[in-house]
């Protein structure tokens, strides 16, 4: 299994992290509960706004999760894979 953990801390403005592997993978969230974040999946074009301090998403294969991270909302991101898939957390 592997794990990449990624923290979130937007400045003053807002950060997109985006989470893929090129194998299917879980993608766990906790914030410092102002939860001021919206999730995309690029696959099934779910998306959603949420005030939760906690989530969970999966992700297939090649899949794209984005978050978008107001100012303020502080956190960690946390992707589980297999252990020889190619996964990254990228922040901009």
């Amino acid at each position: 299994m592997k794990i990449l953990v990624s923290g979130i801390a937007p400045g003053t403005e807002q950060s997109i992290v985006k989470c893929t592997s090129d194998s299917d993978f879980l993608l766990y969230g906790v914030t410092n509960g102002d939860g001021d974040y919206v999730i995309n999946v690029k696959s099934t074009g779910f998306g959603m706004g949420t005030g939760s301090p906690t989530f969970v998403v999966g992700g297939v294969a090649h899949d794209i999760v984005t978050l978008i991270v107001q100012p303020g909302t502080t956190g960690f991101i946390t992707l589980q894979t297999e252990k020889s898939a190619r996964a990254s957390i990228v922040t901009t």
